[in-house]
C-alpha cells in the first residue's frame, strides 16, 4: 500500500496528538496519587494527634480523680 506525503503527515500529526494526550494522562495519573498519598499522610498525622489528646484527656481526667 503506497500514501502519499499527505497522507503521511496526517497520520504523523495524529500520532503526536496521542502521545501528547498519553503524556497529559499520565501525568494526571502521577498527580493523582501524589495527592491521594498526600491525604493518607495527613489522615494518619490526623489520627495520631487525636490518639495523643485523647490520651493527655486520660491522663488529667486520671490525675483528678
Amino acid at each position: 500500500m503506497q500514501w502519499g506525503h499527505e497522507e503521511q503527515q496526517q497520520l504523523l500529526a495524529q500520532l503526536e496528538e496521542v502521545a501528547k494526550l498519553c503524556q497529559a494522562e499520565c501525568a494526571a495519573q502521577k498527580a493523582r496519587r501524589e495527592a491521594e498519598a498526600k491525604a493518607k499522610e495527613e489522615a494518619k498525622r490526623q489520627r495520631v494527634a487525636e490518639e495523643e489528646e485523647r490520651k493527655k484527656r486520660m491522663m488529667e481526667y486520671l490525675w483528678w480523680l
